[in-house]
């Protein structure tokens, strides 16, 4: 199998696959761009674009993952990959590390995980039988993961409550949208 089939075969098995990018940053898409080519990735993503949010940058990568979480909703998927436009995909991650990934995604039982990170140094964190695999407590992001539906789900449900709440990761009263 040539690298290009074997990553097909490991990019094939995400339902959605989404990258987070500024209209204004046309450069940071060329560059994520070629690394999503170099991945056989390219044709699998949906860039979410948006306007840059100038008073509160953070505030405004909150909302494009709000608009991720959504638009996977909308569409249905059990699962749903996000990326950021600043991803790096590091010489080790190579197709043998992506089949085994997805060999610990496919014989995990059901319910064992519901945000799945690809690179990621959490402070808490247990080893598993598989290799490069690790099971974390606490997620403060989740770019560059794979998560459940259920999970989405609840993480809207949570940004979309009519009680005032701070935002699980970025501190910040979810805007109101209608799903």
């Amino acid at each position: 199998m040539v690298a290009a089939e074997a990553w097909e075969s490991i990019w094939s098995e995400v339902e959605l696959i989404v990258c987070l990018t500024l209209r204004t940053r046309a450069d940071r898409r060329a560059a994520v761009t070629k690394q999503f080519e170099a991945h056989g990735l390219l044709k699998y993503v949906t860039f979410l674009e948006q306007e840059p949010d100038t008073d509160d940058g953070k505030r405004g990568c909150f909302h494009a993952h709000q608009r991720a979480a959504r638009l996977a909703m909308e569409r249905g998927v059990p699962h749903a990959l996000i990326f950021e436009d600043d991803v790096e995909f590091l010489p080790h991650f190579t197709v043998h590390s992506g089949k085994r990934i997805l060999r610990f995604l496919r014989s995990t039982p059901q319910g064992c995980w519901s945000i799945f990170f690809l690179g990621h140094f959490p402070r808490a964190m247990e080893l598993t039988d598989e290799q490069d695999v690790v099971r974390v407590r606490g997620v403060k992001s989740m770019s560059n993961s794979i998560i459940k539906a259920q999970q989405l789900s609840l993480c809207i449900r949570w940004w979309l409550s009519s009680e005032p709440r701070l935002a699980t990761q970025k501190a910040y009263c979810a805007q109101l949208i209608g799903i």
